[in-house]
């Protein structure tokens, strides 16, 4: 193989970023590529003739690669990345994330807005149903909040529900928290999801391995639930049907050999379907963040802080935030809807002076409607 000579306006930084956005060449073709070449160097300066030896390339691969060949187009698109607040960083880079270089078929580059977790913290990713109960959503608020409070960086995809509810969590209590997108990190996906985008941008970390500008498909989920799995320690599964997909993200773990976790749910709860069946199968059964720091105890010993067990409450100042009437109110109150019939009779506060009460709550965010005259707690 003859040796190539590169332009010296090409960085290692350029070439991978070329290799990574080359049309048509996914990563297991670029895993062929980089198997039979054994550097990007050569990859990039390889003729037809010699790219043809390479068996899972077909000929249109082959015409992509050579096309793709240009210095300006490739300095000017590496260039708009930093422009846009954004970072590539590849797989030989000291910062790229070394849980990930464990991974079986790590991204050869991934993309970052914000920051990356720090190396030697725990990271827990939590993951659950989209379309989650109020339990669900109060309970993964409860857990990222306190994870995060006690040191652990919260992991998850961002998505509606028991993601979304897990950043939200963590993002509260001032800790960190990574999205883990199956979109581009200049894509915000869901766009209701604006808010905790912009917060994990300045607070947390976004990252993808796909390409700025790529939008989400269903086909980015399963591949990027295994870089969810693949950035933590442990698995937390909040809520999920039988055949959630969070159960893909599970998988994923267990083949990474992480560990995993579950919030045990009512038999008769749908949503419950899949995380009960995990406990049957022999996942960690957890009812506090407690019980998940203890279990890292031995390795993050430095970071464990004591998380009381307590009802799931907003914060240790509830107490002095609330009336008399209003904590009595709130502890009639759980993660379960209930009816205000019901707090009229579990309190003895008539209707009118109850009503005025919930309004007051509600506005301090204590409690929840989710459903008209339904209330819950919040977190």
């Amino acid at each position: 193989m003859e040796e190539v000579i590169l332009e010296e306006t090409l960085t290692r930084q350029e070439l991978w970023y070329w290799f990574c956005n080359i049309d048509g060449i996914g990563h297991k073709k670029m895993s062929e590529l980089l198997h039979y070449f054994n550097d990007v160097e050569w990859i990039y300066g390889a003729g037809s003739e010699e790219l043809s030896l390479v068996k899972a390339l077909t000929q249109r691969d082959i015409m992509n690669i050579i096309a793709s060949r240009s210095l300006e187009q490739i300095k000017r698109e590496y260039g708009e990345v930093a422009r846009r607040g954004y970072e590539f960083i590849s797989i030989e880079e000291e910062r790229y994330p070394k849980k990930l270089r464990t991974l079986y078929d790590p991204p050869y580059g991934i993309y970052v807005n914000g920051m990356l977790p720090k190396e030697g913290v725990l990271s827990i990713a939590m993951v659950g149903a989209r379309n989650c109960s109020e339990y669900g959503k109060e309970v993964a608020k409860y857990f990222g909040y306190h994870l995060a409070e006690a040191g652990a960086q919260v992991i998850s995809g961002m998505a509606r529900g028991i993601d979304g509810y897990s950043h939200e969590g963590a993002l509260r209590a001032n800790g960190y928290s990574l999205a883990v997108l199956g979109c581009g990190v200049d894509y915000c996906y869901p766009r209701e999801n604006m808010d905790l985008y912009m917060k994990l941008e300045k607070q947390g970390g976004i990252m993808s391995e796909l390409p700025l500008g790529t939008v989400p498909r269903a086909g980015n989920f399963p591949r990027r639930n295994r870089l969810i799995s693949g950035m933590c320690d442990g698995v937390l599964v909040v809520e999920a049907k039988l055949q959630s997909g969070s159960l893909i993200t599970v998988d994923q773990a267990l083949e990474q050999g992480r560990d995993v976790f579950v919030i045990p749910g009512r038999i008769t709860d749908v949503l419950s379907g899949g995380t009960n069946n995990l406990i049957k199968m022999g996942a960690e059964i957890v009812s506090s963040p407690q019980e998940i720091l203890d279990y890292y105890a031995d390795k993050y010993e430095e970071k464990r802080i004591e998380v009381k067990q307590e009802m799931l409450c907003r914060d240790p100042l509830l107490e002095e935030e609330l009336t008399a009437e209003q904590r009595t109110v709130y502890y009639q109150l759980g993660l379960d809807p209930k009816h205000i019939d019901q707090i009229v009779e579990e309190t003895k506060i008539p209707i009118p002076k109850l009503l005025s009460i919930l309004v007051i709550m509600e506005v301090k965010g204590v409690i929840s409607q989710p459903i008209k005259n339904y209330y819950t707690r919040s977190l």
